[in-house]
């Protein structure tokens, strides 16, 4: 009896240190992913919480038609799908939602949805690169940021290109749920790569955050809850926990490039034709006045080319062919080709 007695003993002792760990747990202020890491300098710029940061990400609904390029004057039938987006303040001082222009490619109707809530809003493309693979919208409703249940805050960018190491997480709406789903990891490399077929290699940062089906156009931020860079691709190959973003840098240029380029939009001048009762003649009449260029007219922006073709010297012989003057060189490009007109034509020659 006595062995028994000892063995409960020990037992009830057991289950209240466990008892006591929960609620040691519980009642500790937790350290979330925003926390300020021990290497952010004092007095740096103010970050916003996660809650802020989670109610900043919205899911975007779009209904397509993409064309059929095998048949003229042909389309597939509509499809639906998502993505993800975030709220940004643009060139403009306005509040915008940022996301890859893949997502709302070919798309007839496009509605976002806040976190944490049902009801979805009519949105517009504004500006669109395909080179960045970014695509800025507008939200007309002011229901949408009046009417939230929580203040709607742009998020903020990094200063800087994010390094090895870094911890960073992905936020959006990937596929497997409905909800607001995190991922977090480190950036493995910094590289070049195109952002769409056809585009020119740009800056890419690659984490190791699972991105899925539904995550493109989502933010990725650091430890301060800044936007290091924006969702877009996740290797489909056989390798896993590859994911790419665009840097911020890139993000806030075509922010700049679709500001100005709205700008002069709405400062062209439209030709109106009119017809007089006597002469029964037709005349033109220029306005600087636009009617609806805000409401119409997308800004298409791209990234700038030197207009040059190269080709990267891993050959033996083309380098001692290239560097006949300087033997001991080893690598760099050849330059085979130079657009006539381009900013590279005086400069630089095949």
């Amino acid at each position: 009896m006595m062995i028994f007695g000892l063995r409960f003993f020990v037992g009830v002792s057991a289950v209240r240190s466990v008892a006591q760990a929960f609620v040691v747990a519980a009642t500790a202020p937790r350290r979330g992913f925003f926390s300020a890491p021990h290497h952010v300098a004092p007095g740096s710029t103010s970050s916003l919480s996660e809650d802020q940061t989670l109610r900043s990400v919205v899911k975007v609904f779009v209904t397509l038609v993409e064309p059929d390029y095998t048949q003229p004057w042909s389309f597939f039938s509509e499809e639906d799908v998502v993505g993800s987006g975030f709220l940004v303040e643009d060139g403009e001082q306005k509040i915008r939602i940022l996301t890859n222009a893949h997502v709302v490619a070919h798309a007839s109707e496009i509605r976002v949805r806040r976190h944490g809530e049902t009801k979805r809003f009519k949105a517009r493309a504004i500006g669109v690169s395909n080179d960045c693979d970014l695509a800025l919208l507008a939200v007309d409703d002011v229901d949408f940021f009046r009417k939230a249940s929580h203040p709607l805050r742009p998020l903020r960018w990094a200063p800087d290109l994010p390094r090895l190491f870094e911890d960073v997480a992905c936020v959006g709406y990937p596929l497997g749920g409905e909800s607001i789903c995190a991922t977090r990891g480190v950036v493995s490399r910094v590289d070049a790569m195109p952002y769409s077929r056809g585009s020119p290699p740009a800056l890419v940062v690659q984490i190791d955050a699972a991105i899925n089906s539904g995550n493109s156009g989502g933010p990725a931020v650091d430890h301060q809850g800044h936007v290091a860079g924006v969702a877009f691709s996740g290797y489909a190959g056989d390798a896993d926990n590859i994911g790419y973003l665009i840097p911020a840098s890139v993000a806030v240029n075509f922010l700049t490039e679709v500001a100005a380029k709205r700008q002069r939009l709405k400062t062209t001048p439209i030709a109106a034709t009119t017809t007089t009762t006597s002469s029964k003649s037709k005349k033109k009449k220029f306005s600087t006045k636009a009617t609806t260029p805000e409401q119409d007219e997308v800004a298409d922006v791209s990234l700038c080319s030197f207009g040059v073709n190269v080709q990267r010297l891993e050959n033996e012989a083309l380098q001692r062919l290239a560097s006949s003057d300087r033997p001991d060189d080893e690598g760099g490009v050849l330059v085979t080709r130079v657009a006539l007109g381009s900013s590279c034509a005086d400069a630089v020659q095949p």
